[in-house]
């Protein structure tokens, strides 16, 4: 597959494990790029997002989808993380960029085929901020079946870019949780001259009471 002006491919090398590798149309002889995956047996279906510059890599036969960032340094391919499943991917495909929970920072969802379910997996980008996210979601293809250009273009040599729409329309910011505060009930002690004498009336036959019952307790202790 195309990753920008590089050609992406994934096959097996010959001690038959899993790799992707990646090459520059000037020398397809040697590849710029080429990293294992795994030993597994499974066909690798790659797939790529043009607005995220990210890889991803599901293996048919496992459940796991591992995805990485392409990037115009030496490394240029960077293994980001990876989904872990149990269950066997028949196939399965990405839906398009406007179909995404742009609220929830959702980047990609992929629609995972299984034996006899269609289970969607989602890919999102954690951010503070309840703010439209405009460097993970900038104008993306319209995927309406729109096209550029006329076949008659086409055909004459002509190109053009696809045409593109903002996700920001379909953003929702999230409404606000109202906090409710509820004010502590603080004891400030007695106040004025009159609580002041009552409370201190009232300590002084507590102190009464406290001292006649430890006199109790010496004479039960001295008796023993």
């Amino acid at each position: 597959m195309w990753v920008h002006d590089k050609l992406f491919t994934v096959g097996f090398s010959k001690s038959s494990e899993r790799q992707y590798a990646l090459y520059d149309l000037s020398d397809i002889n040697k590849p710029i790029v080429e990293q294992g995956v795994d030993n597994s047996s499974g066909i690798l279906c790659p797939f790529y997002d043009y607005d995220t510059k990210m890889i991803y890599l599901a293996g048919k036969g496992d459940g796991n989808i591992r995805y990485y960032e392409y990037a115009s340094d030496e490394k240029m391919i960077y293994h980001l993380s990876e989904f872990k499943s149990n269950t066997p991917t028949v196939g399965g495909c990405f839906v398009n960029k406007t179909a995404c929970s742009v609220s929830e920072n959702e980047v990609a969802r992929f629609l995972k085929l299984e034996t006899r379910r269609i289970v969607p997996i989602s890919f999102t980008v954690p951010r503070k901020s309840d703010l439209f996210q405009d460097d993970i979601f900038p104008a993306t293809a319209s995927g309406v079946g729109e096209p550029s250009m006329t076949r008659a273009d086409y055909m004459s040599g002509k190109n053009a870019a696809p045409k593109t729409v903002s996700l920001e329309n379909g953003f929702v910011a999230k409404p606000k949780t109202e906090v409710a505060f509820v004010k502590a009930a603080v004891d400030d002690g007695p106040q004025g001259e009159v609580e002041l004498r009552k409370a201190y009336e009232d300590q002084k036959k507590r102190i009464t009471y406290l001292e006649a019952e430890i006199k109790k307790l010496e004479i039960k202790l001295g008796s023993k």
